[in-house]
C-alpha cells in the first residue's frame, strides 16, 4: 500500500480522475487543503471514498483571504479529521508584506490544535527556525515538514524535536534535495507528491507516482520495495499514535 501524505487534490484540472486512482490503487492520501471552506468542499465530495483522508489547511500564502469566518471554520472542523494541512509559514522574499499576518493566522492555528494528537504537514520555507519555535512555544509533539528545503542545522533540530519529514520525487532530482533525505533517518520518513505542484516530465505528479520515490528509497535504504512501503506505513502509524 502506497502513502502520499501531501497532495492538492482539489488544485488538479480533473480532481474526480485523481480520486478515481487514488481508490483503484488503494493509496493513502492525505488531501491537504488551503483553506478551512475548501476542507468543507472536499469533505462533501469524498464521503464515498475509503482511501482520502481530507486535511483541514489554513495556507500562508493565501493568508490575505484569510477572514474571520474561515478561522471559526477552521476551529469548528478541528474535530471532523485526524489530518491538519497545509500550514505554517513561508518568508520568501515576495511574501515579505505578509510576515506579521502568516505569523498572527499560524499562531491562531496552532492554539486551536493545542491538546489534540493530529497529523500535522507544514509549510516550513525560509521560516524553519521560526516553524520550530512555535511547535515547541504550543506544544505540537510530532509535526510532519512537508518538503524540505532548509540547512541541514535546522533539520537536525527538528529531528531532535521528534518531529517527521515528506519528502517527494522533485527532491530526488537534486543535490540538495539527496543530501536532505539522506540526512533523515528511515523512521522519520513518510512519502509524499505535492501534487499537482510537481511535475513527472511534462505532466503534474500524481499520487500512482508514489511507486517512484519507494523505488528510490528501496535504493537508498538498500531494501527490497515491500519493506520500504512497511516502513512508510509503520512511520505514518506513529505519527497518528497508532499501535
Amino acid at each position: 500500500m502506497y502513502i502520499d501524505a501531501h497532495c492538492h487534490l482539489d488544485l488538479y484540472p480533473d480532481p474526480y480522475k485523481i480520486i478515481s486512482d487514488i481508490e483503484k490503487n488503494r493509496i493513502i492520501t492525505i488531501a491537504v487543503t488551503n483553506l478551512p471552506s475548501h476542507f468543507e468542499l472536499l469533505v462533501n465530495n469524498t464521503k464515498q471514498c475509503k482511501f482520502i483522508r481530507p486535511a483541514l489547511g489554513l495556507h500562508p500564502l493565501v493568508s490575505n483571504q484569510v477572514t474571520e469566518l474561515e478561522k471559526q471554520k477552521f476551529k469548528k472542523y478541528i474535530a471532523k479529521t485526524s489530518y491538519i494541512g497545509e500550514i505554517g509559514l513561508d518568508f520568501s522574499t515576495g511574501n515579505k508584506p505578509t510576515f506579521l499576518l502568516q505569523i498572527e493566522n499560524f499562531k491562531y492555528v496552532l492554539n486551536c490544535l493545542r491538546g489534540n494528537n493530529k497529523f500535522v504537514t507544514i509549510h516550513s520555507r525560509k521560516a524553519e527556525e521560526m516553524v520550530i519555535d512555535l511547535l515547541d512555544e504550543y506544544n505540537i509533539p510530532k509535526a510532519v515538514f512537508h518538503w524540505y528545503s532548509g540547512q541541514i542545522s535546522s533539520l537536525d533540530k527538528i529531528l531532535l524535536k521528534g518531529h517527521y519529514f515528506s519528502i517527494n520525487q522533485a527532491m530526488t532530482l537534486n543535490t540538495k534535495g539527496v543530501k536532505i533525505i539522506e540526512r533523515i533517518p528511515k523512521d522519520r520518513i513518510i512519502t509524499e507528491t505535492d501534487g499537482p505542484f510537481v511535475q513527472i516530465g511534462s505532466n503534474s505528479i500524481n499520487p500512482t507516482h508514489i511507486s517512484l520515490l519507494i523505488k528510490f528509497l528501496g535504493k537508498l535504504w538498500t531494501m527490497p520495495e515491500t519493506e520500504v512501503q512497511l516502513q512508510v506505513f509503520n512511520n505514518l502509524k506513529n505519527i497518528l499514535g497508532i499501535v
